[in-house]
């Protein structure tokens, strides 16, 4: 393969990051370019089980599929894009197999299989034989506030992102007596090096295929489970590991990682998803699985009139993104409809945010959301339009480019940007929040 693809211009992935919301992957039409661009097939054609994960892999990673995806999006969308890298896509199109197109590094997978390994070898020192026929597959505290304890066994695989809030779940099992044991991927150590020394993507695919089946068969002959509860699908591989345990009778429960959408081949009894978005998304590629909308309350602001306008900003950094630009035409906006009508105007950073606001430092919130003054809140995508909504009316701002309905369904609070200013000055209409 020619240089060129490895290294796609500065520029080239500037325009695109910042023409195109970060969730762009999260979407249909992304999969779809998957498809036809790597394999040259439909949703409807048959994969097998390497290519399978392979599309999985390519949803996750920011590779040079992501920047070929959307960029082409933007054209298809009639905004400006990159002609060059236009034209390189086509240059190297479906090149699969002999390619090393995904950007993982091979200090990072050989970091995580020692990391299973080693579990392997925890759970041969301290697992204790359990009585039970419900098992959690689980890696930090999420999977216990979604499944809890009550009469289930929780599987500890190992988590690399944040190794302290591992050792905060482990001690949170311990103090609420809830047995668990350590479990891992017995990954092979002749395709391990075989991928290191080709670093194909297809021989990355073989080996996590081969330690998800493999592990398949060691749960079910250790442990005999009846039903396996798990939030897996951010694993690539994860579809041949659940596969199998289906076909030897076990009964496989999902609950989605909140709105997010994740690998697009996935095998389950039963997915717990948060919208009709996600059904969509997932149903394309991961038919007959049994898919249940989580119920959620939503409150009720009609006789509510507005005082304060609140945007909850999502950006971590100044990083030239598609987020960074779009929201600064929204706190014009937002700023200047409430100086005309009588608002306070509110920008909530994110915990972990370093951003530099600016002339707008001044409308930072420093104080906690719930002292807000009637507050109605707007944001492009965050999840924080779930959790919002309890203190106000909560919205997301839509563009040409940017459709937050594709993440959080057809019933979402959804507002254009281009309609906003006219929203904001009739906000005591009593429709508004139907």
């Amino acid at each position: 393969m020619k240089k060129s693809f490895d290294k796609i211009s500065g520029s080239a992935i500037g325009l695109v990051s910042r023409s195109v919301p970060s969730f762009f992957n999260e979407t249909i039409y992304f999969v779809d370019f998957v498809l036809r661009y790597l394999f040259d097939k439909n949703a409807d054609d048959p994969f097998d089980d390497k290519e399978k994960y392979l599309v999985n892999a390519y949803q996750r990673a920011r590779s040079n599929v992501y920047y070929f995806a959307a960029n082409d999006y933007l054209k298809q969308k009639g905004k400006e894009y990159d002609v060059e890298l236009f034209k390189l896509a086509i240059e190297h199109k479906a090149s699969i197999g002999d390619e090393r197109i995904l950007c993982n590094t091979r200090s990072r997978v050989v970091s995580k299989v020692l990391a299973h390994w080693l579990f392997c070898f925890l759970g041969f020192i301290f697992n204790k034989k359990v009585d039970g026929k419900d098992y959690v597959r689980s890696w930090v505290d999420v999977s216990l506030e979604i499944y809890g304890g009550d009469g289930k066994n929780y599987l500890l695989y190992p988590f690399g992102i944040k190794l302290v809030r591992q050792f905060n779940f482990i001690k949170e099992l311990r103090k609420k007596n809830i047995p668990f044991q350590f479990s891992a991927y017995r990954y092979s150590s002749v395709k391990l090096l075989k991928w290191v020394v080709t670093g194909k993507d297809v021989d990355l695919a073989d080996l996590e295929i081969s330690a998800f089946k493999n592990h398949a068969e060691v749960l079910f002959k250790t442990y005999s489970p009846q039903k396996i509860f798990t939030t897996d699908e951010f694993e690539p591989a994860s579809f041949a590991l659940n596969e199998r345990l289906i076909e030897l009778g076990v009964y496989v429960e999902n609950t989605a990682h909140g709105v997010g959408m994740y690998s697009p081949f996935v095998v389950y009894s039963k997915f717990n998803v948060f919208n009709d978005s996600q059904i969509r998304y997932y149903e394309v590629l991961s038919k007959g699985i049994d898919y249940s909308v989580i119920q959620r309350d939503v409150e009720s602001y009609k006789s509510k009139a507005v005082k304060t306008i609140v945007f909850v900003d999502q950006l971590l950094k100044n990083d030239g993104s598609f987020l960074e630009y779009s929201r600064l035409e929204v706190f014009k906006k937002l700023k200047f409809a409430s100086e005309l009508n009588g608002y306070t105007f509110y920008i909530k950073s994110h915990p972990n945010s370093s951003v530099n606001y600016g002339d707008y430092s001044e409308n930072l919130m420093e104080f906690d959301v719930e002292c807000c003054d009637a507050p109605i809140f707007f944001t492009f995508f965050s999840t924080a339009y779930m959790t919002f909504e309890k203190f106000g009316p909560t919205f997301l701002i839509q563009d040409e480019v940017c459709d937050p309905s594709l993440i959080f369904g057809d019933f979402a609070r959804v507002v254009h940007i281009g309609k906003l200013e006219e929203f904001l000055n009739d906000l005591s209409r009593p429709s508004l929040f139907d």
